[in-house]
């Protein structure tokens, strides 16, 4: 009986752990905090951490650098074009850009449905794309 006891014990623990660990809030990207405060942050990590997990793959998975120009793609100029949304500094400069540390939230991106788009960096060879709204959302699907 004692046995039985222990055994009823440590099944319920296991499975106590295992259940807190599925339950375990993503870290949110640090460039959420040039858009929300830290109790707004807090607030979607409380109520909604699937937010949370969303803005940090649109964050990393939404635009690259690459060093040719994207086929059947749009251009839309060059990355100083791209508008600031209002109450933000617009921080883009080709000379020292990383696509890491960009933070598109900040930003006016002219998404497209079908098409990537994308912008020239300076006077390099490099561009800013952004992929199609639909290859973003087969790219989401995938990851979940």
């Amino acid at each position: 009986m004692k046995r039985k006891a222990i055994f009823l014990f440590a099944a319920m623990l296991f499975l106590n752990v295992v259940a807190f660990s599925q339950n375990k809030k993503p870290v949110p990207d640090a460039r959420l905090s040039e858009i929300y405060s830290a109790r707004q942050i807090d607030d979607l990590l409380a109520l909604s951490p699937d937010k949370i997990e969303y803005y940090n793959f649109f964050l990393n998975n939404y635009c690259t650098i690459e060093n040719t120009e994207p086929v059947d793609a749009l251009l839309m100029g060059d990355i100083n074009t791209i508008k600031t949304k209002e109450g933000l500094l617009n921080t883009l400069d080709a000379s020292s850009f990383d696509v890491k540390t960009f933070n598109m939230l900040k930003y006016y991106i002219p998404l497209n449905l079908d098409k990537k788009i994308y912008y020239k960096i300076g006077v390099t060879n490099t561009f800013l794309v952004f992929i199609s709204i639909q290859e973003f959302t087969k790219k989401r699907k995938t990851q979940k």
